[in-house]
C-alpha cells in the first residue's frame, strides 16, 4: 500500500491509498517421447490501483 497525501492548506489535507501488485510466473513443459516438445513460457505483470479509501485531516 503507497499513501498519498494532497495539502489543501497548511492546516487541511486530503489522503488516499493505493495499491501496487508485480507478479512473475513461470512455466515449463518437457516430454521425453518419439517428438520431444520443451516448452517455457514467462509472465510479468503490474498493477496500480487505488483502494478507495479518501480521508480528510486537519492539522493543528
Amino acid at each position: 500500500m503507497l499513501g498519498l497525501p494532497v495539502f489543501i492548506n497548511k492546516n487541511i489535507s486530503l489522503s488516499t491509498e493505493s495499491f501496487v501488485q508485480l507478479r512473475y510466473s513461470k512455466k515449463s513443459q518437457e516430454n521425453d517421447g518419439d517428438n520431444t516438445n520443451n516448452f517455457e513460457e514467462k509472465n510479468t505483470s503490474f498493477e496500480m490501483g487505488p483502494l478507495g479509501v479518501v480521508s480528510i485531516n486537519f492539522h493543528l
